[in-house]
C-alpha cells in the first residue's frame, strides 16, 4: 500500500518514519518523492498478516523528530479485506 504524505522534509528523511496499521506496526518498504507533487512523498508499507479487517482500519505515522521528540500524524482510515 502507498500512502501519501508531506512534512518529512526536503529530502524525506527528516528522522525515522514508523506506521501502524490498525494499531501493528507496519514493514515500511520505501519512502520516494511523488514525481507528480512537490513536497509529497509516498511510503510503501507491506499490511501486517495481524492487522485487523474492516471498512475503517486506521493508519497512523510516527516521526523521530532531529530532536527526539516523536511526532504523530492524524489518523486516516483504509479497507482492508
Amino acid at each position: 500500500v502507498s500512502i501519501r504524505t508531506t512534512g518529512l522534509g526536503v529530502s524525506g528523511s527528516t528522522g525515522p518514519v514508523f506506521v501502524k496499521v490498525g494499531g501493528v506496526d507496519a514493514q515500511i518498504q520505501s519512502i520516494v518523492r511523488a514525481t507528480e507533487e512537490a513536497g509529497v512523498f509516498l511510503i510503501n508499507v507491506k499490511i501486517p498478516a495481524a492487522a485487523p479487517i474492516g471498512d475503517a482500519v486506521f493508519v497512523q505515522l510516527d516521526l523521530i523528530s532531529p530532536t527526539g521528540n516523536r511526532l504523530s500524524s492524524n489518523k486516516v482510515t483504509l479497507a482492508i479485506e
